[in-house]
């Protein structure tokens, strides 16, 4: 068959481009359970138990115990399907984007992935700074949150440029943060009313507290596709980012539902982190946080944008490595100085309402369209099977992107006022629509229907299959 690679030759080729930079099943595992200690995960558990004044959706303690398992499973499932394409032909998410959107549209998912990385790293520089600063408080020492935010971020930039990644993961990030959630998950639940809590009255907004769990793999599902790779092993790859992202999540979200039960005039979780734990935890806290800033060192450069950087490169666009790994952690402690934890988190709901349906698509493509295979030589450069754009993909990603805004409607004040007054009935989720769900599933099933027409000749289409 014309453009069909030999799946040995093809193997052996991705195993030799992994080996220098392959991390264990095991210290995978770990750098998944320290990114998943960090902030969204947190922030999610305390919505699911605060009140309506603080944005929350006041589950009652059975309807947790029940969404947040569901919520996980779901999630894991989707991180799994997710990573797996990454770990089969050893890319990253902007490349391996190429099949379904072109090459033309994986360009411009590139912004995305992008901004996506940056405003994150930014909301853990802020939040751990923050952490660092309500710790050093609790010893009667008064220092600014600008020096906490900088001193976080000279801390990863150093543990980055230091190549102490591997060891960072292990010995802090993973024990580091999971003890403290650990910790604060035992202090709360000894301090919780067990008899008000099986009287409290359920929710009408479970469905809602499920898809927003269900939020964290689309928030994260970029990351899993882009650190499968590193294992020269294609099943142990996502089988590790769901066991990590799984394992920790269960806990994390308890402890941010327990917050919220415990104190519900809390308006800033962080805060509780070092009023509970005292100083040292606090510390430990602030620089397990660190975990989602140093952890794109796994893959060989500096810092997070190296895969953006590959990505450019299989464009034809070969920029400097060290401007990418200085340029990314500056821009992203400047954002972390600037702007407020609450509006970094107003713009990632934003730029979720765009992934949820990238991710449809993307799934959608790759285990439905193109039957589980991509052409792995057509993967690079701007000509070949892939060239150009996509049509189909983008306009079933601009239906989800409509469907996600008509449900729960995000972004500026003047976009939600636009939405609200001119959709009937916005936003669903007042109903209890759930935005993520729906808006995967609609960009799904649209692009499962219209991918196979748009599909360009048989030929192209690679049946390499593993052996």
């Amino acid at each position: 068959m014309v453009g069909a690679e030999d799946p040995r030759l093809s193997a052996m080729r991705r195993f030799e481009e992994r080996a220098d930079d392959a991390l264990t099943p095991a210290e995978l595992t770990s750098a998944w359970v320290a990114v998943t200690l960090g902030v969204p995960v947190v922030v999610v558990g305390f919505m699911l138990m605060s009140g309506a004044s603080f944005g929350g959706l006041e589950l009652s303690a059975t309807q947790l115990l029940l969404a947040i398992p569901l919520g996980v499973v779901i999630a894991v499932g989707l991180l799994w399907a997710a990573a797996r394409p990454g770990s089969v032909y050893g890319e990253g998410l902007a490349i391996l984007l190429k099949p379904s959107f072109g090459t033309v549209g994986a360009g411009l998912y590139l912004i995305l992935h992008v901004a996506v990385l940056l405003v994150l790293a930014a909301l853990e520089l802020r939040v751990a700074g923050t952490v660092l600063v309500a710790a050093v408080g609790e010893l009667g020492v008064a220092v600014p949150e600008l020096v906490g935010i900088a001193v976080v971020a000279v801390a990863a930039v150093g543990l980055s440029f230091g190549g102490a990644l591997k060891w960072w993961v292990r010995r802090v990030a993973f024990w580091g943060g999971l003890a403290t959630a650990m910790w604060i998950v035992w202090r709360l639940a000894t301090q919780i009313d067990l008899e008000a809590a099986r009287s409290q009255a359920p929710s009408p907004w479970f469905w809602l507290g499920l898809d927003t769990i269900v939020g964290l793999a689309v928030l994260f599902f970029p990351l899993a596709v882009d650190t499968a790779r590193v294992l020269p092993d294609e099943r142990s790859g996502p089988a590790a980012i769901g066991t990590g992202f799984g394992v920790s999540a269960l806990i994390v979200l308890m402890a941010g539902g327990l917050v919220a039960a415990i104190s519900p005039g809390v308006i800033d979780p962080s805060q509780v982190v070092a009023k509970l734990g005292g100083p040292l935890v606090g510390v430990g806290a602030a620089l397990a946080l660190l975990a989602w800033v140093v952890f794109a060192g796994a893959d060989g450069a500096p810092l997070f944008l190296n895969m953006p950087t590959r990505a450019l490169v299989s464009l034809g666009i070969d920029p400097p490595r060290w401007l990418a790994a200085i340029a990314g952690p500056v821009v992203a402690t400047v954002l972390a100085i600037l702007v407020t934890a609450r509006d970094l988190f107003s713009v990632l709901g934003f730029l979720m309402s765009v992934l949820a349906p990238v991710l449809g698509v993307f799934l959608s493509d790759y285990y439905l369209v193109r039957g589980g295979a991509y052409l792995s030589r057509d993967l690079y450069g701007k000509a070949g099977a892939y060239r150009g754009i996509n049509l189909a993909a983008v306009l079933s990603m601009l239906l989800g992107f409509a469907v996600y805004q008509w449900v729960s409607p995000v972004g500026t004040e003047w976009w939600v006022r636009i939405l609200t007054d001119g959709l009937p009935g916005a936003p669903l989720s007042q109903y209890g629509a759930p935005g993520v769900i729906a808006s995967l599933t609609v960009s799904a099933l649209a692009y499962s229907i219209a991918g196979r027409f748009i599909m360009r000749e048989e030929s192209y289409v690679s049946h390499v299959r593993q052996f």
